[in-house]
């Protein structure tokens, strides 16, 4: 029996509303973008193209050929000091439109990061939540043996950030003593 396809690719819908949410999210992010930031993030999508730099290495051999071409009556004489002068502004501009970019994009790479901290966080402490009451239902049954497992007694403890944080610390300062 052919299933259509649509019915065949389609997710759970818990997985479709994480989905949404996740895209709700990135759609709230861009909501919140300047215009003038969008021009910048449009420039640096330009500038980071292979035919950008193609372009300015061809600008500078034309402007090198036709001040050489030129002679006497060139606009910019070797070393090029207006060439230079030009390139120099330029590489300020790109650099500053780069600097803006970036920063943005740090921004929101914070963000997510923070937002996976505090799913991750919550999810252990579900998980912890989930063992302890397995352990508790383990231990009540009449059918299941009633057996002490330490390491699941461990487990149902929701683990503290902060000391994972203080422990990894611990283990960076170890190894920079020891290099």
């Amino acid at each position: 029996m052919d299933v259509p396809k649509t019915l065949e690719t389609r997710v759970p819908e818990h997985v479709e509303q994480s989905i949404e949410s996740i895209a709700d999210i990135h759609r709230s992010a861009e909501q919140r973008v300047s215009p003038q930031q969008r021009r910048l993030e449009r420039t640096t999508a330009v500038l980071g193209r292979p035919a950008t730099t193609f372009a300015i290495v061809a600008l500078v051999i034309v402007w090198i050929a036709v001040n050489l071409a030129l002679g006497a009556r060139a606009f910019d004489r070797p070393p090029f000091q207006a060439m230079q002068t030009v390139a120099s502004l330029c590489a300020l501009i790109m650099t500053t439109i780069i600097l803006a970019t970036e920063n943005r994009q740090n921004r929101q790479s914070e963000r997510r990061a923070q937002l996976a901290l505090q799913m991750t966080t919550l999810t252990e402490a579900k998980v912890a939540k989930l063992i302890e009451l397995v352990e508790r239902l383990r231990t009540d049954s009449p059918h299941v043996e009633n057996r002490n497992d330490p390491e699941a007694q461990q487990m149902t403890e929701a683990t503290d950030p902060k000391r994972i944080l203080e422990a990894m610390d611990e283990q960076g300062a170890v190894r920079e003593s020891a290099t």
